[in-house]
């Protein structure tokens, strides 16, 4: 009977079958959720939102053993500022149904990209997507993050393009591993999901096509709602540092391509 135990034990501490692993990085407030959001509409892709983020920032890390079922639905201290995984984000209940079947499994840190070499070394083979976002529009969404919130790292001066310019020079330097999409490509410019996909081995399935369009009207919507001008503040420190040029290098990089112009900046992310 303890052999018998031991061994389920055993069983139940093992990652889903030979799954493979994917990582959603970026800098701040360009549009990692609304990505991972659209990814987990895939039957074949279970990534948490968050789910590691205290862990990737510690000197241990994160390994594949953190993304067996059992530990990845289980709150330890020291994981993430979650507090619930399925009061926190509805699709933790769909996440755990597919875990075992899942071809990719993974986690939403933005900020993983800083530590690229080591994840790499790993979880050998595993994909990274980076959101790509223009930086008028990531200056804007960082003032309205900052207007809901009671100071934090949303309030400090530059921050936004400091980590911005960062995230452009890492996927810049790793080609091999990071793969950008860009945000206003997908969702806002009806740019073609499949690229994605194909990246992935799978195929395009209409719930990730419903999902996306979801995602483009609630866009449109916040584009109408919010037409906010970019703080002075904001625009000369742009005019001043923001690495533009990597950002139109990473844009011909983009999994995702324009099928039509954007007139207006638009909102969220």
């Amino acid at each position: 009977m303890r052999r018998l135990a031991a061994f389920r034990s055993s069983f139940r501490s093992q990652p889903a079958t030979n799954p493979k692993y994917l990582f959603v990085v970026g800098c701040p407030r360009t549009g990692t959720t609304i990505l991972v959001r659209l990814l987990n509409a895939h039957p074949k892709i279970a990534l948490g939102i968050e789910r590691y983020i205290f862990q990737a920032e510690r000197r241990r890390f994160i390994a594949p053993k953190l993304f067996t079922r059992d530990r990845f639905f289980t709150l330890k201290k020291g994981d993430s500022w979650i507090t619930d995984l399925e009061a926190s984000w509805p699709d933790y209940a769909a996440l755990r149904e597919r875990w075992d079947s899942a071809t990719y499994v993974g986690d939403k840190i933005p900020l993983l990209y800083r530590r690229v070499d080591k994840l790499s070394d790993r979880f050998p083979g595993v994909r990274v997507l980076m959101t790509l976002r223009n930086i008028e529009d990531v200056a804007t969404s960082w003032r309205v993050r900052d207007e809901h919130s009671e100071g934090g790292p949303w309030s400090e001066k530059g921050r936004f393009l400091d980590q911005w310019n960062e995230s452009l020079k890492i996927a810049i330097a790793r080609p091999d591993v990071i793969s950008v999409v860009s945000y206003e490509s997908i969702f806002q410019r009806q740019g073609d999901p499949q690229p994605i996909f194909d990246h992935l081995g799978l195929e395009l399935t209409d719930s990730v096509r419903a999902t996306m369009q979801k995602f483009r009207r609630t866009s449109e919507g916040l584009q109408r709602r919010e037409r906010r001008v970019l703080h002075p503040d904001d625009a000369a420190l742009i005019a001043d540092r923001a690495r533009l040029d990597l950002y139109e290098q990473l844009l011909s990089r983009s999994l995702v391509k324009s099928t039509e112009p954007v007139s207006e900046a638009g909102a969220g992310g």
